[in-house]
């Protein structure tokens, strides 16, 4: 369709407006129909698919000089317009749409219909005949009508195309210095314009007018307010252009560059500068470029810059941007971490940042040269601007590796911290290591994740052994079920627990330990980790029974030593008392002892006095005590007596253990004998003192008398 447009008919061209007041000037104007179906059908079989004939179509009827309009073919109904068909028909689109094309015209009727088939057959331009509504000039012209059929619109559509006007309206010679501008303006590729010192156009190329979509009619004498309405309707901010009464001029501004936002979303650039036109000196000219996409671009670059610097602030590492070894940019987070204001990085050296020399020269400028496939990772000694010093890790990468003066970007992070905690974990691996307590950690649900050496020491389980099992291996069986429910109750309740507790080494030996265990929490103060520290303690347990024993028992006899035996007997003798019992009180002294200790020896008395110790025990019953009351003196403790007979009983027995025990030493045998004295409690005394110095006395009594016998005290003879 554009093609059929001649050069006389571009130049003559115009787009229209709606409402615009037509003059009897525009009556030479072309006209171009376009004949549609209303809605959308489903493509049938000999229907155009091209679908990119179709767009360039709809944007030929939107953006072409010409009048066209859409057309019903079976009712002449009219579907649309375009901009020129309005501006000739002198409606607005709303009121064009949906009328009869035939109620319209000044044609007869049925003829114009009739003329219409004919055209769309015999492709033959019709005189058109109609009557402009807003001026009431009557405009008569040749169009032709064109079948066409797309896939968006069912039936026939036709394409009504300009011819020629039937006549031309004589025109004043025009002025050459106005031919000479127009074909300058013409030449420029965007929109230009020329205006007088009065802000009127004097002339305008056909890129201004198709850019502003103005009428020719607008551009004559006396339409220049008609001309600044039309395109205060076009601008966002329009009002103050439509209220101005000095015209363009006042609008745009003088000798500036700057953008004005149409209300269909272009962004136009336009730049207004003093120019010499004809005789005057003092003419402006206005060249108006559209930089919608550019504009896009840069308010995308604005917005991606934006998001960008955004990012960085919100990094908790510190970015810089660096180009040619200066810094060109600088995160908050990186200016907070190096002591500087804000902005105060930007055009600072890069190696600035490093106190040694080694550092500066490694980075050299900084940029992606520097980096090896555009990449960098290294921990760095960073400097503040106070001179203080910091670890950090820096990573920089290179925007493009194969262009370096591009720069590259770095990005910064302090591990001031994790160098501490890393110390930290290598002293508390050192410790875990080579303590001498072991250690054992398991997660929340019990199973056992690490061990130390010192577990190994102590339990002969490899780390291999135990990971992934529970404690439990290590039980010795010493211990019920009770015994660890409460130990967990404490630990669940208490967030920790510990005691002394009995386990089995893998060898199968048990061994003694005090454990001391500790639930780990997070932040959120949920259990995740449970660490046990113990220590081996069967020695000490073992030293601990062997000073009982040696508080409690003699060294030489292993018996029961006197305070012991005391303590034992005042549980008897409570006991007797409770039952109304009878309890006896033996007092045995050796006889003859010291002389075996003058012939022959210490050693020689020490055996006699373990001999005897072992034939006193020999003779006593389960539920009788025994002890060495010292030197060479035994007592013996007897309850539960039915009467004093059985004490009798008793005191026999370990003389007859003594008469059956004897002992070399070297070349002379050594017999043992013993005297004996009992006391009867309740009879002889209530209290154990007094009843272990009657057993005494009586004792004397009967080694007195006769050595190797017993006596039974008797308060009558033996005060």
């Amino acid at each position: 369709m554009v093609e059929m447009e001649s050069e006389e008919q571009k130049r003559k061209g115009y787009a229209a407006s709606p409402g615009f007041k037509s003059r009897e000037s525009s009556g030479g104007k072309d006209l171009f129909f376009r004949i549609s179906a209303t809605q959308p059908k489903p493509a049938k079989p000999g229907v155009v698919k091209d679908m990119s004939v179709e767009i360039s179509l709809e944007k030929a009827f939107l953006s072409t000089r010409y009048a066209c309009i859409y057309m019903d073919p079976a009712t002449m109904t009219i579907m649309d317009a375009n901009l020129a068909a309005q501006g000739l028909f002198g409606m607005d689109r709303r009121s064009l749409v949906s009328r009869n094309i035939s109620d319209l015209i000044l044609n007869e009727k049925d003829s114009f219909r009739n003329e219409i088939t004919a055209t769309l057959f015999k492709k033959k331009g019709i005189i058109l005949k109609l009557e402009n509504a807003t001026t009431g000039n009557v405009v008569e012209l040749q169009a032709r009508v064109v079948p066409f059929t797309s896939e968006r619109n069912e039936g026939r559509l036709a394409l009504v195309a300009p011819l020629r006007p039937m006549e031309e309206k004589e025109t004043a010679k025009p002025n050459p210095a106005e031919v000479f501008a127009s074909s300058l303006l013409e030449a420029i590729p965007d929109g230009a314009a020329l205006i007088d010192t009065d802000g009127n156009i004097v002339t305008c190329n056909w890129k201004f007018q198709q850019m502003w979509r103005i009428p020719r009619l607008y551009l004559e004498k006396g339409n220049e307010g008609e001309l600044s309405l039309h395109m205060a309707r076009l601008v966002k901010e329009g009002e103050r252009l439509a209220q101005n009464p000095e015209g363009l001029l006042a609008y745009f501004g003088e000798d500036r560059v700057d953008r004005v936002s149409m209300k269909d979303g272009r962004t136009l650039e336009f730049l207004c500068r003093k120019v010499a036109y004809g005789d005057q000196e003092k003419n402006w000219i206005i060249i108006f470029k559209d930089v919608s996409s550019t504009y896009e671009v840069e308010t995308m670059l604005y917005t991606v810059l934006q998001e960008l610097g955004a990012i960085m602030d919100a990094s908790r590492m510190g970015v810089v941007m660096v180009k040619k070894g200066k810094i060109t940019r600088a995160s908050s987070k990186a200016e907070k971490m190096l002591g500087y204001g804000k902005k105060e990085m930007e055009g600072m050296n890069a190696q600035s940042l490093f106190p040694h020399e080694k550092g500066k020269d490694h980075l050299s400028t900084g940029s992606g040269e520097t980096l090896p496939d555009g990449v960098f990772m290294s921990e760095r000694l960073f400097a503040r601007k106070d001179g203080a010093q910091f670890w950090a890790t820096l990573t920089g990468r290179a925007l493009d590796h194969k262009a370096p003066a591009a720069g590259a970007v770095w990005v910064i992070d302090d591990i001031t911290e994790m160098k501490r905690a890393d110390e930290k974990i290598r002293m508390s691996t050192t410790v875990f290591e080579n303590i001498n307590e072991g250690i054992i950690i398991s997660d929340n649900k019990g199973l056992i994740q690490f061990v130390n050496p010192a577990f190994t020491k102590v339990t002969g389980y490899l780390p291999e052994d135990v990971i992934g099992k529970r404690p439990s291996i290590l039980q010795s069986g010493r211990h019920d079920k009770d015994f660890y429910h409460e130990m967990w109750k404490k630990l669940v309740d208490n967030g920790g627990w510990q005691g002394e507790i009995w386990n089995r080494r893998k060898s199968g030996e048990i061994y003694a330990e005090w454990l001391s265990i500790t639930a780990m929490k997070n932040t959120h103060g949920e259990t995740t980790h449970y660490a046990g520290v113990f220590n081996d303690i069967t020695y000490k347990k073992d030293n601990e029974e062997l000073v009982h024993h040696l508080a409690f028992h003699d060294p030489l006899t292993h018996l029961p030593n006197r305070r012991m035996f005391l303590e034992r007997m005042d549980v008897e003798l409570a006991h007797a008392k409770r039952e109304s019992a009878q309890l006896a009180i033996i007092f045995l002294d050796l006889d003859n002892f010291k002389q075996v200790n003058d012939i022959l020896g210490h050693n020689a008395g020490d055996m006699v006095l373990q001999l005897a110790a072992k034939s006193i025990q020999s003779a006593l019953r389960e539920s009788d005590s025994v002890s060495r009351f010292g030197g060479d003196e035994f007592t013996v403790m007897v309850p539960k007596l039915r009467n004093a007979q059985d004490a009798g009983d008793v005191a026999r027995k370990i003389l007859d253990s003594f008469s059956s025990s004897e002992m070399v030493v070297g070349t002379d045998r050594v017999r043992v004998q013993a005297s004996l004295g009992i006391s009867i409690y309740p009879i002889d005394g209530l209290t154990g003192e007094d009843l272990i110095n009657k057993a005494d006395r009586a004792m004397y009594f009967a080694k007195k008398e006769k050595k190797g016998t017993f006596r039974f005290y008797d308060h009558k003879t033996m005060l």
